[in-house]
């Protein structure tokens, strides 16, 4: 009887054990469904509590999460073009970050071990869509005010709208590459080293919006154009023709995004009475905005015709090799002295 006994309370045991396993994995699974909706009914309750796109864009470069990012961005153009959110600037709203939240930490461009793989590559071409995201809506709440006092509401509007619609579509652009990036290579964005161009890029403009138009869009944007070609055929000579039509579809878009802030510039620029085309040359020969000092080719001329930039814009600006900053490298002055 003793026997029995013992062997019926370890039965027992055991099966109050398997009874709270299966509860407390109930529990985690509820807990993982409530926090999720919790995230969504959050970002909904964000959209919903704003009472301006500012606003909206703060919370955007507030939030880390690339993919949060694109969520509210795809709320935030909703709630706009529907009617929900009416302003674009409101009052008492949050103070502006001086850089974009990331959820990955990003180092200086100069310092990423080079890598020639394709994995490398599409990384880099994702995390810069990712940037993207967060310059549009950084353009419009660091510089919407500003157009609003110059242009007037009506053409503050219109701004807004085309920074909207470019934030979206770069949302869509990161997304369909970090897709391809996931399915195609087994590498989640931010795996791998990222770089701090951009986000370098941005506070050396954070001061003046034609500034930031030129090197942040005419600079950075258009030479996206014009290595579009060298990294469609790597994607295709390593046979991976999926991404390279992503990369057709997103390269389309860039070119009008690119045409549209040029529009804006040269609208800017006249109206502070100032020649666009040399406005242009001098943010980029100011070393302070750009360290390069000058633009590097080869050039897509074709692409950027078509976005608006004339080859007078920014031949003149053109590197030669081992030029930066205005100066010779250290090699090619040892060469001269040599000769």
């Amino acid at each position: 009887n003793q026997v029995m006994r013992t062997h019926f309370f370890s039965f027992f045991l055991c099966v109050l054990w398997q009874e709270a396993k299966s509860l407390k994995t109930g529990v985690v699974l509820k807990t993982q469904v409530a926090k999720s909706l919790k995230t969504g009914v959050v970002l909904k309750t964000q959209v919903k509590m704003s009472r301006s796109l500012r606003q909206l864009a703060i919370r955007i470069l507030k939030t880390p999460e690339a993919e949060e990012k694109c969520r509210l961005t795809r709320e935030a153009v909703e709630a706009y073009r529907s009617g929900k959110i009416i302003q674009i600037v409101g009052n008492n709203e949050e103070e502006l970050p001086e850089k974009p939240a990331r959820a990955i930490e990003e180092i200086r461009a100069g310092t990423i071990k080079k890598s020639s793989g394709v994995k490398a590559y599409l990384h880099s071409v994702t995390h810069a869509e990712c940037c993207a995201i967060d310059c549009f809506w950084d353009l419009l709440a660091r510089f919407g005010p500003q157009v609003e006092d110059a242009l007037g509401s009506e053409r503050a509007r219109l701004f807004a709208d085309d920074v909207l619609s470019i934030a979206l579509k770069e949302s869509t652009h990161f997304e369909r590459l970090s897709t391809r990036l996931l399915e195609g290579y087994g590498t989640k964005y931010g795996d791998l080293e990222a770089h701090d161009t951009l986000a370098e890029s941005m506070l050396a403009t954070n001061d003046d919006i034609l500034a930031r138009l030129v090197i942040v869009h005419l600079v950075h944007e258009a030479r996206g154009l014009d290595v579009f070609d060298m990294g469609r055929k790597r994607l295709v000579g390593a046979g991976d023709t999926s991404t390279a039509k992503v990369l057709e579809a997103n390269y389309a878009q860039e070119i009008g995004h690119v045409k549209a802030m040029h529009s804006w510039f040269v609208t800017l620029a006249e109206h502070r009475g100032l020649d666009p085309r040399d406005t242009f040359a001098f943010h980029i020969r100011d070393p302070a905005r750009w360290r390069a000092q000058g633009l590097k080719p080869p050039f897509n001329h074709q692409a950027r015709a078509a976005a608006g930039l004339d080859q007078d814009w920014y031949l003149p600006l053109t590197l030669v090799q081992g030029q930066e900053g205005g100066k010779k490298s250290k090699k090619k002055k040892e060469e001269s002295i040599r000769n």
